[in-house]
């Protein structure tokens, strides 16, 4: 679909001259975690009826100019990543000169289109957020960018700003908080009321940990592929039969959910280890170790790290697995420009692998949106109405008993009927998670683990019969 987009310019845009210098971060073990997943895409879409002069004569520059001030605070993103072929960790490093690849260019898709609910090809939006770069091998180790920008116009309709991102630059909190600054800056001008609002990010390594815990994620499975000649940054997959669509959860919708399950959850009693678990009672049982797991974690002393050295080998047990992105704590339509909130917000990375994104809603705070990348035919059995109700019952269920959903989880899950023991670990912000089994993860990090297991039998439920 490259025939539908116009590149008008790609450029560089650095901090503000002399303002970060040489800096660097060196990795902790709970950003090694990250090292070999796929580049981060989001997208934002607003309504802005401009022509293309006004787009490159006002918008562009004022875009640019902002992001170089925020840079001058966000040192991360426009550094590189330095991947040693040695036992040495890898670090963010910053030089004089470092800066971020931008792209303005011109889209001739549906603007209107894009920015509905509806099932719609994912492959169109692929144009519409940029590469990281490529990954360049010098005499002692690898360097590979962190971050890129692609700013779109659909001519006297809107434009789109796309981000990406590479995993260990960020998580969903930190990319929140970089996007706030660039739209405070570019609203005012000057970066003097970032400032006042005291919300500068700290770079500082305070969390303890084994040192043992660096050396297991330096040799996890995958992270030699870095140091191969041929290595570059995953991107996006063309012409792809999948589709992306978004349903929105009300607040009344949540409400009533909750309290179905505070009437049914006294009912429930613990089964054996032999038991099967079904319908509502299995359900609900699964929640409740759900809750117990999380209690029993917080108050371990050693909290999250705990069981860390078996995360990499969670991880890579072979069951099925879905990742949850995203947070109804981050309010994703607040990233306002100067221009009104967002019409549409898209997570495009879902296309990767089939996860699914979870975020406030545009038109109501207390309201659910979650975006889902399916096959079309998948999309087709998700959207039937009986078994619409009956997976998005669950998914709310399941974003209720978590909290919130942040980062990516990766978890094992059963089938609602008769649940299969599940095995996995949840990866949140800052944090990880544990399993409990019957197909439930425990985010703890982020809350994502327990919505990513549920999730996963919302799949099996959906369409494993028919497509499989």
């Amino acid at each position: 679909m490259a025939d539908i987009l116009t590149v008008i310019e790609d450029c560089r845009i650095s901090p503000t001259p002399e303002t970060v210098g040489e800096r660097s971060l060196t990795l902790t073990f709970f950003d090694l975690l990250w090292l070999t997943f796929p580049p981060s895409h989001q997208l934002f879409m607003y309504e802005l009826p401009h022509s293309k002069t006004h787009f490159i004569g006002s918008i562009i520059p004022n875009l640019k100019n902002s992001l170089s001030i925020t840079l001058a605070h966000f040192f991360p993103f426009a550094s590189n990543l330095i991947v040693f072929p040695n036992s040495r960790k890898p670090e963010i490093r910053h030089v004089e000169g470092d800066s971020v690849a931008f792209r303005v260019a011109e889209c001739s898709l549906d603007f209107n289109d894009l920015v509905g609910n509806h099932p719609r090809a994912c492959d169109k939006f692929h144009p519409l957020v940029p590469r990281l770069g490529r990954a360049t091998k010098v005499s002692n180790h690898v360097t590979i960018p962190l971050f890129s920008v692609q700013v779109t116009l659909f001519p006297n309709s809107g434009i789109s700003i796309g981000v990406t991102s590479h995993h260990t630059l960020c998580d969903a909190t930190t990319i929140f908080d970089f996007l706030k600054a660039w739209t405070a800056i570019a609203r005012h001008g000057t970066d003097e009321l970032f400032l006042a609002s005291e919300s500068l990010p700290f770079y500082d390594r305070v969390i303890k940990y084994p040192d043992s815990l660096d050396e297991i994620f330096m040799n996890a499975p995958g992270i030699e592929s870095l140091h191969a000649d041929c290595y570059q940054p995953t991107h996006l997959a063309s012409n792809t039969n999948k589709v992306q669509a978004a349903f929105v959860f009300t607040r009344s919708h949540i409400s009533r959910m909750k309290m179905w399950l505070l009437d049914q959850t006294p009912r429930v009693d613990f089964p054996t280890k032999t038991t099967l678990l079904a319908s509502n009672k299995g359900f609900l049982t699964a929640l409740q170790l759900h809750g117990k797991a999380i209690s029993e974690t917080m108050k371990n002393k050693a909290g999250l790290i705990k069981d860390a050295e078996k995360w990499i080998e969670r991880r890579h047990v072979p069951v099925s697995t879905t990742g949850v992105a995203g947070s109804p704590k981050i309010k994703v339509y607040d990233i306002d420009f100067g221009w009104g909130k967002p019409a549409k917000y898209e997570f495009v990375s879902t296309d990767y692998n089939g996860s699914i994104s979870v975020n406030q809603c545009k038109d109501s705070p207390e309201d659910l949106e979650i975006g889902l990348c399916l096959p079309a035919k998948q999309m087709d059995a998700f959207i039937e109405w009986k078994k619409f109700c009956c997976c998005l019952y669950v998914v709310v269920i399941a974003i209720v008993v978590a909290g919130s959903v942040v980062g990516v989880s990766v978890v094992g899950g059963g089938v609602i009927g008769v649940v299969d023991v599940g095995v996995g670990v949840g990866v949140g912000s800052g944090g990880g998670g544990v399993v409990v089994g019957v197909g439930v993860g425990v985010g703890v990090g982020g809350g994502g683990g327990a919505a990513a297991a549920l999730i996963t039998t919302i799949q099996r439920l959906t369409w494993n019969e028919q497509f499989t």
